[in-house]
């Protein structure tokens, strides 16, 4: 969620404003108009109001909106693109994500203030200004940002709209209709006109402040704001990892449909509102906690409220309701009042306490709050610490349209807040940050500063909601954070220098470059040593997990613990036994692959290099953890019966020179890998590889023995198939979830295809990575991390 109050630019500043007991009501900006100028012959016109800052700002580069047309387009469908941002940021919901969803974009709206001042303004009417001046657009232009393909509607029910909006939104939800709702409300008091008919009106305040529930109350101030619910069932969202500030319990609307006049309030309409709100099973026993009113500080709305709450909530309580309204802090946001009130009750949730209501020393003495069994919260007062909470909103509109939702405190909070996290790495957190340009990358890390946690755990979830949970612009800069006095400086440092070249330990800045795609790719051997893993097995719980979880499923097929290696309890022995090395690279390289991903890394297409094949199908899904393990072991395991007889030989040659040095040798050396223009490995017999090592380094060719003592990729490996497949006959490949390019057969597999019979050839078969890394090159991947202990790919790609 996220809003514009009076006095508060954002909701952390408008909750201190409410605990503080802030009047935000000051005088008329003297950019709106002269308040002081006689704008009626008649009526002393009211020269104050609860305003905002900033409504001729607007980012219209961001939004991808000329100057021109933004210059026409009303404050208000502008303000809503903004604010509407803000709150799919806050609920961690990337944009991006919701193209082309069934995501609905309802908004609470009524006045045309900027047609009214563009009028007065002589301003010639344009395409522009009459898109740009049309309430309902003020919810098509978001829906049309974000591509979404729900209901778009602007709602106009008087000052209860943006609460019947929220109604009609869950109601869509519950329907089944969405499945997610951006619900929104604005006001904006840009022109005097609607000031004028409301003072002829009657309703609003002389002295200008509303003092709702009190003696003195005399009517209502204006108020601007502009405020965004995101908003799912409760079921997606825990499913979802969402971070929930409230649960929507009900929502009811009706209307007065009769009584004394049509603006007048209805006892009954009111009291009908309220039965129907908490008739539920989704109410807890004794709800509500807490009403807050619509409270407009009217002699006759004030009672004729106050009474329906009392004598529908009140009368079967211990203690009296307690009751209050935010008009007291900010003013009557009219269209926008529902969530402004519905806001403070999802903050008052959040923190358990209910801000004092404002100007009610003396209390009005045509309530009977003693009778009705309420009490108007006049100062800070503690809701229970511990169990589930129940608030009401009230919201009504001037032609007796009404409003009630009914809130509660969320269920799961606790597992929610643990899915933002995301994996506990146990790693320095890196906190990625991006915008459109280098000014408002500086506002947003000037706007984190603050925000800092002041936990590894907190760091953690806040680095994991910018990797996962936030559009990713074209100018970025990172924060390698160990601690958050680093991450703290790295900020500041970016927000200060946002056109320069800011430094700091830990930050890297920079600009993205357009990408097609992610690969990761997985050696075989070679890039193992000593010690590997250990570090990361006793500091990282997410790679000390996969670890642990690749033992487990190693345990039937060997006689040695993977864990004594990860551990350091082991000697060197596994490193010269094939049979202990690649199940050991195996599980390493995966512990390393979900790193990356936790980081916010997810591949493309994967690929493998000779054993790393496994590995490769291991990410891609379509090998489970248990027949990862047998191929694996069985694999390295049937293979040592052959140590001892054979060597590779790398060469620094291409593929055709390679195969014309193997002249002679045909018989006993064959070309096992192609690597790249200028790399193969050779494989075969033992004294035969020694040999021609010995001739390529009379030539002056550079050549190196691999650290192996067996042939594979070659005919040593032929008498092994027959066992070998009767070994991995249990296997059950599945559909793979990330593609994957074979380096046997140069293609991307479906995954099914990758039984007994594939890993015999992913033996015997020379690797094929050169052309594999090609195709993957040629399908338009852009960026390759290889994923080992230790890079030996990475001059092959």
């Amino acid at each position: 969620m996220a809003g514009k109050f009076p006095g508060a630019p954002d909701l952390d500043s408008f909750w201190t404003l409410l605990m503080d007991g802030v009047d935000a009501i000051g005088p008329v900006p003297a950019d709106r108009w002269d308040s002081t100028a006689q704008l009626d012959p008649e009526k002393e016109i009211q020269a104050v109001g609860g305003f905002i800052d900033g409504v001729d700002r607007f980012d219209a580069q961001f939004f991808g909106i000329s100057p021109r047309e933004a210059e026409a387009i009303d404050p208000q469908q502008r303000l809503m693109l903004e604010v509407g941002w803000r709150a799919l940021e806050d609920a961690g919901q990337r944009a991006d994500a919701l193209a082309g969803t069934r995501t609905g974009v309802y908004v609470g709206a009524s006045w045309h203030d900027y047609e009214l001042l563009r009028k007065d303004r002589d301003a010639r009417p344009t395409p522009h200004s009459l898109v740009g001046n049309a309430l309902d657009v003020i919810a098509a232009r978001l829906s049309y940002f974000l591509k979404v393909r729900g209901p778009s509607m602007t709602v106009e029910t008087g000052c209860s709209s943006s609460l019947v909006a929220l109604h009609l939104a869950c109601q869509a939800l519950r329907d089944g209709e969405i499945d997610a709702a951006v619900v929104g409300g604005t006001n904006l008091i840009l022109d005097p006109h609607v000031t004028v008919g409301l003072t002829h009106f009657g309703g609003l305040s002389p002295d200008g402040r509303c003092k709702t529930f009190s003696a003195a109350a005399n009517g209502f101030v204006r108020g601007e704001g502009v405020a965004a619910l995101y908003v799912k069932t409760l079921a997606r969202a825990l499913a979802d990892g969402d971070r929930i500030h409230g649960v929507v319990a009900n929502t009811v609307v009706n209307n007065d449909g009769g009584g004394e006049s049509l603006v007048t309030p209805s006892p009954a309409g009111q009291e009908d509102l309220l039965r129907r709100a908490y008739r539920t099973g989704a109410v807890p026993a004794g709800a509500p906690d807490y009403v807050e009113a619509h409270g407009t500080g009217t002699g006759r709305g004030d009672p004729i409220e106050a009474t329906a709450i009392g004598r529908v909530l009140g009368g079967d309580r211990d203690t009296p309701l307690l009751i209050g309204s935010v008009k007291t802090n900010i003013g009557h946001l009219e269209a926008g009042a529902g969530l402004a009130g519905l806001m403070k009750n999802l903050l008052a949730l959040r923190h358990r306490v209910l801000p004092p209501s404002l100007h009610s020393a003396e209390l009005n003495p045509a309530i009977p709050f003693d009778d009705i069994n309420v009490r108007v919260v006049r100062e800070a007062t503690p809701l229970p610490p511990t169990g589930p909470l129940c608030l009401g909103v009230n919201s009504f509109g001037w032609g007796g349209t009404n409003a009630h939702v009914v809130l509660l405190s969320p269920p799961g909070t606790e597992q929610a807040a643990a899915a933002d996290e995301g994996p506990a790495t146990g790693l320095p957190a890196v906190l990625p940050l991006s915008a459109k340009d280098d000014v408002a990358l500086g506002r947003r890390a000037a706007d984190l500063a603050p925000l800092v946690p002041a936990t590894a755990e907190g760091t953690a979830a806040q680095a994991g909601a910018l990797a996962w949970r936030r559009d990713h612009h074209p100018h970025r800069a990172a924060v390698v954070a160990t601690d958050a006095d680093t991450l703290r400086t790295a900020l500041t440092a970016l927000a200060e220098a946002p056109d320069g070249e800011p430094e700091a330990p830990g930050l890297v800045t920079g600009s993205a470059v357009p990408g097609g795609g992610t690969a990761f790719v997985f050696p075989g051997q070679g890039s193992q040593w000593t010690g590997m893993g250990t570090g990361l097995f006793r500091d990282s719980p997410l790679f000390a997990d996969v670890v642990t979880r690749c033992a487990d499923a190693l345990r039937p097929h060997t006689d040695w613990n993977l864990l004594d290696i990860f551990s350091g309890r082991a000697d060197d022995t596994w490193t010269r036994r094939i049979d202990m090395l690649q199940p050991t690279l195996w599980a390493m390289s995966l512990g390393l692959a979900e790193l990356w991903r936790a980081a916010g890394i997810e591949p493309d297409v994967v690929l493998g290099h000779s054993q790393g094949e496994i590995t490769a199908a291991t990410v891609a899904g379509i090998l489970s953890y248990e027949d990862a393990a047998l191929v694996m072991a069985r694999r390295s395991a049937i293979a040592r019966r052959t140590s001892g007889q054979g060597r590779m030989l790398a060469v620094d040659l291409d593929r055709d020179a390679a195969l014309a040095a193997l002249e002679g040798f045909e018989d006993s050396v064959s070309l096992a890998v192609h690597n790249g223009p200028h790399s193969c490995v050779l494989s075969g017999e033992k004294e035969a590889v020694l040999t021609l090592k010995e001739l390529l380094d009379a030539e002056g060719t550079y050549c190196r023995l691999v650290n192996v003592d067996y042939a594979s990729h070659s005919p040593q490996m032929d008498p092994l198939r027959e066992d070998l497949l009767a070994a991995l006959a249990p296997v059950r490949p599945r559909e793979a979830r990330i593609p994957l390019m074979s380096t046997v057969r140069r293609t991307r597999l479906a995954g099914p295809e990758m039984d007994a019979a594939y890993w015999v050839e992913n033996l015997r078969s020379p690797v094929q990575f050169a052309d594999a890394m090609q195709a993957v090159l040629d399908d338009g991947i852009t960026h390759v991390v290889e994923i080992s202990p230790h890079p030996v790919l990475a001059p092959a790609v």
